[in-house]
């Protein structure tokens, strides 16, 4: 477990700094250009993790999985970024009592992606207790204010709050590390659950 929690942890701050590097590279750090724009980061650092969790859960159908995590990763990418858009629309709509349920549906959604995604681990034959995935999804959800408390401790330019999170990189291997911490207790189908 000790290799595989290092591993983790270098996957982690390699996806934190693909996406910091390009944005720094494309944008600059003062343009508000970066927003709403695509990233090869988010391709890399999804197949990044997908290639982790294919050696550490050595499944027998590794390309499979591997095509359903991208799949899944592509497709909640897609779900965010729209749900986003359309937040910050209605957010400025004529209706604020909708924009209020519309603004806080989105952490119920973040809930529910990393059971979403141990629910394709449990598909492709990886057993991890569901109590871990509930704890992947509290550690979800908390990496957000978590990386703000961080920006405001190394007091980073830009401040500490939630679009800096994103954009400094500090949520993602938050996230990253999340997202895998149950892979670290995963069981083969073959092998039993203690």
């Amino acid at each position: 477990m000790k290799r595989s929690l290092t591993s983790l942890i270098l996957v982690a701050l390699l996806c934190g700094l693909l996406w910091r590097a390009e944005l720094e590279l494309r944008w600059g750090w003062t343009s508000l250009n970066w927003a709403w724009k695509v990233y090869a980061a988010f391709p890399l650092s999804m197949a990044s993790f997908a290639a982790w969790v294919v050696l550490i859960t050595r499944v027998r159908e590794r390309a499979k999985f591997a095509a359903a995590q991208m799949a899944f990763f592509i497709l909640a990418l897609v779900f965010f970024w729209c749900y986003l858009r359309y937040a910050v629309a209605a957010l400025m709509g004529p209706f604020p009592a909708f924009n209020f349920l519309v603004v806080w549906m989105l952490p119920v959604f973040w809930v529910f992606l990393p059971l979403s995604f141990g629910w394709i681990c449990r598909l492709f034959g990886v057993r991890v207790h569901f109590g871990l995935h509930l704890v992947s999804s509290a550690l979800f959800t908390a990496s957000w204010p978590l990386a703000v408390c961080l920006l405001d401790l190394v007091d980073h330019r830009g401040g500490a709050d939630l679009i800096h999170a994103l954009k400094s990189g500090f949520v993602i291997p938050l996230l990253v590390l999340s997202l895998g911490f149950p892979l670290l207790f995963a069981k083969r189908a073959d092998e039993s659950l203690a």
